[in-house]
Parts: structure tokens; C-alpha cells; sequence
């Protein structure tokens, strides 16, 4: 299983993004390394067609879509239970997990 983050230096919210889906894959029992990838300016943000950071792939699948024409370095918010957040929970991750192996399987 390959999975990605996606970040950017700037951003303040990808460190606990990276926590919650480190807990969220040992809770769901997923030995899998995290690949960190650090997008350096705009031209990488269009080629890798960043959602903003922190963003998350598992088998390049982006865990949370969006359409979108422009891309570009941002910070990314997520609608949690407890209002709008820089990263999802970790309960949010791990319905996203299942959700992707229920896809795969």
C-alpha cells in the first residue's frame, strides 16, 4: 500500500495531519511507511495537482476529492465534528481507509 502526504513548509497543520494518520493506520492495523511529500512551489503543486496541505493519497487515490482547474501552494481545511480544522481526525481517516478497502477488496 502506498501512502502520500502532501504538504508544503508553510503550512502549520501538516504535522498533526501526519499524527492522526499515523494513529488512524496503527489503529486499523495497516503496517504501511508513510511517503512525505513536500511540494516546493507552484509548478510542483499543478504537476502533483495539489489540493493543498496537508492532502493525503493511498495507491494515488486522494482521499478527498475535489474538482478543481487551478492549483497552486495552500493550506487545505477539513469539516470536522468540531467545526472546520487544518486536518482531518483521525476518525475521519480511518472511515476513509475503509472506505478505499472496500474499493480494493
Amino acid at each position: 500500500m502506498k501512502i502520500e502526504l502532501l504538504y508544503f513548509d508553510g503550512c502549520p497543520s501538516w504535522q498533526a495531519g501526519l499524527q492522526n494518520l499515523k494513529s488512524a493506520l496503527q489503529l486499523e492495523g495497516i503496517k504501511a511507511e508513510v511517503n512525505l511529500v513536500n511540494v516546493q512551489d507552484d509548478a510542483d503543486a499543478i504537476r502533483l495537482e495539489f489540493l493543498g496541505s496537508p492532502s493525503f493519497r493511498v495507491n494515488n487515490v486522494e482521499l478527498w476529492t475535489e474538482t478543481r482547474e487551478t492549483f497552486a501552494l495552500s493550506c487545505r481545511v477539513y469539516p470536522t465534528s468540531e467545526g472546520m480544522k487544518g486536518w482531518p481526525t483521525v476518525e475521519m481517516l480511518r472511515e476513509k481507509l475503509h472506505t478505499l478497502d472496500k474499493l480494493v477488496a
